[in-house]
C-alpha cells in the first residue's frame, strides 16, 4: 500500500506538502511574501501564523489572521516554531536592551573628542 502525500496547489502547480501545523509562532523576525500580490508582511517575534505548512521544496506558507484565504510565504522554516511565552517574552526584552546598549555605545563613541577632523564611519 502507497502513502500519498499531501498537495498544495500554487501558481497552478501541485507542491508536496512535507509537515503540517494549525498554528506556528515566529520566533526571528523576519518577512512572508503573499503569494496573491507579492507583498511582503513583517512577521514579529512571538506573532502567531496559521495553517502552517512547510513544503518538500523547504519552505514554508502559513496564513496571517485578518488575510482571510491569503498564504504568505517564507524561505525559512526554521524562523518558526513552538516557543514557552517566556521564552518570547525574554526575546523581546533582550532585543530592547540590546539596542539601548548600541545607542549609547553610538552616543559615547560621538562624544568623544578627535585627534583629527575626519570622522569614523
Amino acid at each position: 500500500m502507497m502513502n500519498s502525500m499531501k498537495t498544495i496547489k500554487i501558481f497552478d502547480k501541485e507542491m508536496s506538502i512535507k509537515d503540517e501545523f494549525d498554528v506556528a509562532f515566529c520566533v526571528w523576525e523576519t518577512k512572508g511574501t503573499n503569494l496573491d500580490d507579492y507583498t511582503d508582511q513583517l512577521i514579529e517575534v512571538g506573532q502567531a501564523v496559521f495553517d502552517v505548512k512547510i513544503l518538500e521544496s523547504g519552505s514554508i506558507i502559513y496564513k496571517i489572521e485578518g488575510y482571510g484565504d491569503s498564504y504568505f510565504v517564507n524561505m525559512f522554516p526554521q524562523m518558526f516554531g513552538f516557543p514557552e511565552k517566556e521564552q518570547i517574552d525574554e526575546i523581546k526584552f533582550l532585543r530592547d536592551e540590546k539596542s539601548k546598549i548600541s545607542d549609547r555605545i553610538t552616543e559615547i563613541y560621538e562624544s568623544i573628542k578627535r585627534t583629527g577632523f575626519t570622522d569614523i564611519k
